[in-house]
C-alpha cells in the first residue's frame, strides 16, 4: 500500500453517532468482561492499542506502559482529555520503529478495513511487534449457532461499514501471510451483536525461538 493520508470510518459509520459509540458497545456486548480478559492476557508488556477509540482499554494500564493510535481526531481528542498517550494516525505507516512493542491489541477495528488495508496493517502490526511479542486481535468471527448467524446478518445489515471478513474466517490466513506463524483462537464470546473472537497471533521469529529451545 502506497504511503498516503489515512481515511477512516467514524464509529458506528457516521460522525454524528461517534459520541454514542461507548454506549452502543456496552449495550451490545459484555464489554467489561472482554476488556478485563484481554488486560490479563497482555500483562506487564509494553503495549500499543491499534484503533484505540476513546481509550476505554488503554485506561486499564499505567500511562508509561501503554499507548494508542487512532485515525479519528474526535476519538484521539477524547483520549487526550483522559491524559492517555495516543497518536493520531496520519499516514498508512505506523509511526513506531521495528520491534518496538511487546504486545499489540486491536478490538473491533479490522472489521472496517478492505482487504488491501487489512493485509497492510497486519504487516505493519507485525513490523512494530517484538520478535517474542504477541498480537491480540479481537473482533467478530465465524458464528457457531443459527442464532449467532442471524445476529451476524442483522448487525451487518444495520452497520454497512462491516466487511464480513472475520465472520467469513479469512483473517487467520491473511495473518499467516503477514508474518504470523501461529494464529490460534484464544477465546470465543457470544454477544447480542455477533460472535466475538480473540485471536492470539505469534510472529514467525517467536515460533522459531520456541522450537530451538525445546
Amino acid at each position: 500500500m502506497a504511503q498516503r493520508p489515512v481515511p477512516f470510518v467514524p464509529a458506528l459509520g457516521y460522525a454524528v453517532l461517534t459520541p454514542l459509540y461507548d454506549w452502543a458497545v456496552r449495550l451490545g456486548t459484555p464489554e467489561q468482561r472482554i476488556r478485563s480478559w484481554l488486560r490479563n492476557q497482555v500483562g506487564p508488556a509494553s503495549l500499543l492499542d491499534f484503533g484505540c477509540g476513546t481509550g476505554a482499554f488503554l485506561s486499564l494500564f499505567p500511562t508509561e506502559q501503554a499507548e494508542g493510535i487512532d485515525a479519528d481526531p474526535h476519538m484521539v481528542g477524547v483520549c487526550r482529555k483522559k491524559h492517555l498517550r495516543v497518536h493520531l494516525a496520519q499516514t498508512t505507516t505506523l509511526p513506531f520503529p521495528d520491534g518496538h512493542f511487546s504486545a499489540v491489541t486491536s478490538t473491533w477495528v479490522f472489521q472496517h478495513f478492505g482487504e488491501e488495508e487489512a493485509r497492510h496493517y497486519f504487516r505493519e502490526v507485525r513490523r512494530v511487534l517484538a520478535a517474542d511479542g504477541c498480537f491480540w486481535l479481537g473482533d467478530w468471527g465465524p458464528p457457531l449457532t443459527p442464532a449467532q448467524r442471524l445476529m451476524t446478518r442483522v448487525t451487518r445489515a444495520v452497520d454497512r461499514t462491516q466487511n464480513g471478513f472475520g465472520p467469513a474466517g479469512l483473517w487467520p490466513g491473511w495473518l499467516k501471510e503477514s508474518g504470523f506463524a501461529e494464529v490460534t483462537v484464544a477465546w470465543i464470546q457470544p454477544t447480542l451483536l455477533g460472535t466475538f473472537y480473540a485471536w492470539r497471533c505469534l510472529p514467525e521469529a517467536q515460533k522459531d525461538m520456541i522450537g530451538a529451545g525445546s
